[in-house]
């Protein structure tokens, strides 16, 4: 498929990015959008979409349902966000968006500055304030992220599911974005704002560096001291950012990828147990068995009796 392509119907917006990464936007008020991504890739440059929008974004509000997002604002500043967390942000990205383990999916309520011009009546109907949200949620700032209250849970819920379901109900989700809306317009106690250390370039490239050559060849078994070394940082330090960038140590992390390649390995291929542990980085068939009952509930050989008969 071309890297990406972009349908347009009169309400909807649907971009397909490389191998199943979607992206869909459907108009619900005029100056009001609601947003889907549904993310497989490890970067979405930001010029691949330009014109999706012809107003300006005022205000967008995410909600992250599984992931991680990060991205180098227009304004400067290290937004990162991760399953659980919302945000309510005036920012922008400068380039592109980042996903560090390489999938995301979650929701988007977007803000255009022709907003008061055009729905200005129904946002009196409903109670909806956008200053008040504004004030309220970003406290005089660019960005507020921090975790979902459970108040919004059983509403991002129901989009997420009709989403998931293919369901494109125009009706409910411009009911659903109203209520959202409302609930951030009132009195409910914002929650506390996450204090995210902010990571610099050189940490947040060091992290990523780390990963890229850990995971290249996973039937190599790489310490974290030769790491720290090949990238001439401290351990420590290495540690302290691979986690904020992937939300994981690194051991859980490597952890997660040998078993995720073992599993398309028992999948789609009829390599022996022992061939399939040492080529994602195991000492011998025992440990690798050992592991992937802990944390798959099965051995390899049920998993791929199971996967064959699916």
């Amino acid at each position: 498929m071309k890297e990406i392509t972009i349908i347009q119907t009169e309400t909807s917006i649907l971009a397909a990015y490389k191998e199943n990464t979607r992206i869909s936007i459907h108009n619900m008020f005029p100056g009001i959008f609601l947003g889907f991504n549904q993310i497989n890739t490890k970067s979405l440059p930001i010029d691949k979409f330009t014109g999706l929008f012809d107003r300006k974004i005022i205000c967008t509000i995410n909600f992250c349902i599984i992931g991680i997002c990060e991205i180098w604002s227009d304004k400067g500043n290290y937004l990162y966000m991760k399953s659980g967390n919302m945000s309510v942000s005036s920012e922008r990205a400068s380039v592109q968006f980042d996903y560090p383990t390489g999938f995301y999916y979650g929701a988007e309520i977007y803000i255009t500055d022709d907003v008061f011009e055009k729905s200005g009546s129904l946002l009196d109907y409903w109670n909806i304030d956008l200053k008040t949200i504004t004030d309220r949620w970003q406290h005089k700032q660019t960005t507020f992220i921090g975790n979902t209250p459970e108040v919004y849970d059983e509403h991002i819920k129901k989009l997420m599911k009709m989403n998931e379901n293919g369901s494109v109900d125009l009706v409910q989700f411009r009911l659903i974005c109203l209520m959202i809306l409302n609930l951030m317009s009132r009195s409910i106690p914002v929650p506390e704002p996450l204090h995210i250390s902010a990571l610099t370039p050189f940490q947040v490239n060091a992290a990523k560096s780390a990963e890229e050559i850990m995971t290249k060849d996973l039937s190599a078994r790489y310490t974290i001291p030769d790491i720290a070394d090949k990238l001439n940082v401290g351990e420590s330090s290495l540690k302290n950012w691979f986690r904020a960038v992937y939300g994981k140590s690194i051991s859980e992390y490597m952890r997660d990828m040998r078993l995720k390649k073992a599993k398309g390995l028992l999948s789609d291929t009829n390599l022996h147990i022992s061939e399939i542990a040492a080529s994602v980085g195991f000492e011998n068939q025992s440990k690798f068995t050992s592991m992937f009952c802990k944390y798959c509930e099965c051995t390899p050989t049920e998993y791929r009796r199971k996967s064959n008969n699916a």
